[in-house]
């Protein structure tokens, strides 16, 4: 049996949210000497109060510990509410029961002539208001769709719909085939999130968080070692596997948290924000990275607020304003129908600008948008040759329209 210990440390992550109170108000010292009062305990949280002090006498543990082992999990005797305390395989599993048939797409029978994710009707709602309004998104194997929007919009809402760490109010989610409400866990096996927030483990080193993250799935993934090998050679991790996350470099954690959502072979990758705060050097390493993943076959959705990396690396992009996709494409579809084939960028210090507004105003046109010492105007071909008949002798310039006049315009007032 494995020492009280390691026993408690396994159940503790698993059930964090059950026992991070007594590591928070014991410390790692006091809460180490309850270890053996908690398994005699039967694992019942009810055992101490809020301060970490026994509640009831000490009994004896049940006279059978001998696990119960089923296709594609282990449980105990004792319990933590209603759920089986899972430990990993490979320290509780008799050698011949350690082996387990990973699923394949083809148990499904709609996989093969499904996206890898189809949502359709999404919506949430927090405080009375609806941050996803009806929100549909498709994603293939192979391609990148990026999720642009200013903040608020429902991005990340709406990525952690789809990975399942919220539930729609409405709508319904299918990953590689499999209806994510019907068959969460399923669902789940084909799914690798890499969150904007490094969320490793830090008390573990860097090959240990990979190993840690590769015992969550059930059924486990095959060759696990080998696996978490090739991953930190693959990104570059392999001279810092004994060490621990905290002395990476930003562009090494993020590097990280890729790695550590991939080491169970899912079919679909959520990125959110995969490179805020690194340098430029270190966003090009983790661009070519995601790209090798698409071209490897990998379905993955993208959100970024960096719009010269949501246009080199989406194949299609998904526009969000207030909850509701507003447009969706390819992104020079898109600029086309939300901005118009020309920019129009004139001195917004020019006496002739106000005579340009009023003439905006006239034409019907959207007003166009200051940035520091210039004006953008969005105009189609019949306007821009109207625009210069009319202000033949004004200075100005005129550029295709860019990711960057979306995002400004989306960030208005609606």
């Amino acid at each position: 049996m494995r020492s009280p210990w390691a026993e408690l440390s396994g159940r503790a992550r698993y059930h964090g949210e059950r026992y991070s109170h007594l590591i928070f108000w014991l410390g790692p010292k006091r809460f180490a000497g309850r270890v053996r009062a908690v398994i005699a305990s039967h694992g019942n949280p009810s055992y101490f109060d809020r301060k970490g002090s026994p509640t009831k006498a000490f009994h004896a543990p049940p006279a059978s510990l001998s696990p119960t082992w089923t296709a594609d999990r282990v449980s105990f005797p004792w319990r933590v509410g209603s759920f089986p305390c899972p430990v990993p395989v490979e320290e509780a599993s008799p050698p011949e029961e350690r082996s387990f048939t990973m699923p394949t797409l083809a148990a499904h029978p709609n996989a093969q002539n499904e996206p890898v994710l189809l949502a359709c009707g999404l919506v949430k709602q927090f405080a009375n208001r609806r941050v996803v309004d009806g929100v549909d998104l498709r994603c293939r194997a192979g391609q990148v769709l990026g999720l642009l929007g200013a903040n608020g919009a429902g991005k990340t809402t709406t990525l952690r719909l789809c990975y399942g760490f919220l539930q729609p109010d409405a709508g319904t989610i299918r990953v590689a085939g499999v209806d994510r409400h019907t068959d969460p866990e399923a669902a789940a096996r084909w799914v690798g999130v890499c969150t904007q927030d490094d969320t490793f483990d830090t008390d573990f080193t860097v090959r240990g968080n990979l190993e840690q993250m590769s015992r969550y799935f059930r059924p486990r993934p095959p060759a696990v070692k080998a696996r978490v090998t090739a991953l930190l050679e693959r990104f570059g991790l392999d001279r810092y596997a004994n060490a621990k996350p905290d002395i990476l470099s930003g562009g090494y954690r993020r590097r990280l948290m890729l790695a550590r959502a991939l080491v169970h072979e899912p079919r679909l990758l959520f990125l959110d924000e995969p490179t805020t705060g690194l340098d430029p050097q270190a966003r090009l390493e983790v661009w070519e990275l995601i790209d090798t993943l698409r071209r490897e076959g990998l379905g993955i959705v993208l959100t970024t607020h960096y719009m010269d990396e949501a246009e080199r690396l989406s194949d299609e992009l998904l526009i969000l304003r207030e909850g509701r996709v507003v447009a969706a494409g390819h992104s020079r579809a898109v600029l086309g129908n939300l901005i118009g084939e020309h920019m129009l960028v004139l001195d917004a210090r020019d006496p002739a600008v106000s005579v340009v507004r009023d003439w905006v105003r006239q034409a019907g046109l959207p007003e166009p948008t200051r940035v520091l010492s210039s004006l953008h105007l969005a105009l189609d071909g019949p306007g821009l040759a109207q625009f210069s008949t009319r202000f033949g002798d004004l200075r100005f310039e005129v550029r295709p329209p860019t990711l960057d006049d979306l995002f400004l315009k989306l960030a208005e007032p609606s």
